[in-house]
């Protein structure tokens, strides 16, 4: 069994903020495949190969320090050799790049998920279209917010909501509820923000897609509600437990398995993000 943990990758604009769909994906594209092919390692150690399209914008790849491989040669070429998992010196990477939602593998003798999370940022940091438009890259974890979104569906009720927001994923924001602070960015010319809903009695449904659509983007949120009649207003937080997604060998019956392991990350994601299997 392999667990992968999730995160969300922000590419972003210096000059405005905001790229089109259409750059990101050229960024992606262009890089992981210079990435793959290259003999080099990035300039903190890190090697990303065996790159392997799986359907349209959507990645599987291997990831790893190879200078930091004991007793094995790790390389050859540019490609990883092939090792059982979890004694590989590499870790297992899925990039979804339409939704900007990278899994990584948990593999300890590799780093902690965050480290390999930031090291796959650093390698798309050296793509040569990211700097010819002015690009930033980071990442932050997804946080698997059902233990919040089920004391909303029983509370009492809530009296305020707060969230943070940025610049959104094209196919993920809600247009009706985000759209607006989304302007209010780009005319600012700012990046990200925060707001505070406050309300005797705010909306149980509003208040779900607004921790779902936050969560999914890697962004902190809290609500403050009543448990019941005669409670306390008590404030809850998103959590600190991240999203993940885990793969069996036996589910790779019918398909590949970096076929097998896109399908089960694509439902954990939806899962938190609206509640549904995926597509």
């Amino acid at each position: 069994m392999i667990r992968f943990e999730m995160f969300r990758v922000h590419l972003t604009s210096k000059q405005n903020g905001l790229f089109t769909q259409a750059d990101r994906l050229r960024v992606y594209a262009d890089q992981l495949q210079q990435l793959s092919d290259s003999d080099t390692l990035g300039p903190t150690g890190w090697k990303l190969g065996n790159l392997e399209v799986i359907e349209s914008d959507n990645y599987y790849f291997k990831l790893g320090r190879p200078l930091r491989a004991k007793k094995l040669e790790a390389l050859d070429g540019n490609r990883f050799i092939d090792v059982e998992f979890p004694q590989a010196p590499y870790t297992h990477g899925i990039f979804d790049a339409q939704q900007s939602v990278l899994a990584i593998a948990v593999n300890s003798k590799v780093a902690k998920t965050s480290q390999i999370a930031n090291g796959f940022c650093s390698l798309i940091r050296g793509s040569d279209i990211l700097d010819d438009l002015g690009g930033k890259i980071s990442v932050s974890p997804i946080i698997d917010a059902t233990e919040l979104l089920d004391r909303i569906s029983s509370a009492y009720q809530i009296s305020q909501i707060r969230f943070e927001f940025s610049l959104p994923n094209p196919l993920d924001h809600n247009i009706d509820i985000e759209g607006p602070l989304h302007r209010v960015l780009k005319a600012s010319k700012t990046t990200s923000g925060e707001i505070s809903l406050t309300d005797p009695s705010v909306d149980k449904d509003i208040a779900s897609e607004i921790v779902r659509s936050a969560t999914a983007q890697g962004h902190e949120v809290s609500v403050r509600m009543k448990t019941g009649r005669k409670e306390r207003s008590r404030l809850f937080k998103g959590g600190d437990r991240q999203l993940f997604a885990l793969y069996s060998e036996s589910s790779a019956v019918l398909k590949t398995a970096t076929e097998s392991m896109l399908e089960v990350i694509h439902k954990a994601y939806r899962r938190i993000r609206d509640g549904s299997s995926y597509p």
